[in-house]
Formats: structure tokens, sequence, C-alpha cells
């Protein structure tokens, strides 16, 4: 059995947790800001191109989606000043 993985068992369990696993307190949970889903969207894609089998495709896919962090933190960043 191979034990070294392209995508460790902990990141998808974390990207699950941050996008459905809201912690209930009380009264109605805040809604994230628009940035916040964007970066874990890319988060997300940037863990499922390891997947891929071409690695020029998936090192393209990774770069797009550190480029999309970037941007929606620098949103994030401007609409907290």
């Amino acid at each position: 059995m191979e034990t070294d993985e392209l995508c460790p068992r902990l990141w998808p369990e974390i990207l699950w947790e941050l996008l459905h696993g809201h912690p209930h307190g009380p009264g109605d949970p805040e809604p994230w800001r628009q940035g916040v889903d964007e970066v874990l969207s890319a988060l997300a894609i940037n863990a499922l191109s390891w997947r891929l089998t071409d690695p020029k495709l998936a090192q393209g896919i990774r770069a797009q989606a550190a480029e999309q962090i970037v941007a929606a933190a620098r949103q994030l960043g401007q609409s907290r000043a």
C-alpha cells in the first residue's frame, strides 16, 4: 500500500469543515463576505488539481487558483478598511 499521498487527507476535511461546518451559536449565523467564498473555492481547486495526471495543466490551474486567492485577499483587505 502506497503511503505517499498527493493530497493529504487533512486538506479535504479542512475544506469541508470550512464550507459546511459553520459554528452554531445564539441567533442567526453571520453571512460570510464574498471574498471568503472565493478563497475557499480557490483552495479547493488547488487541492483537487494535485489529482490531475497532466503536470503542466495542473500547474496552470494552481497558478490561476493562487491568483484568485491573492485577488480575493486584497478585496477582503480593502473591504475592512
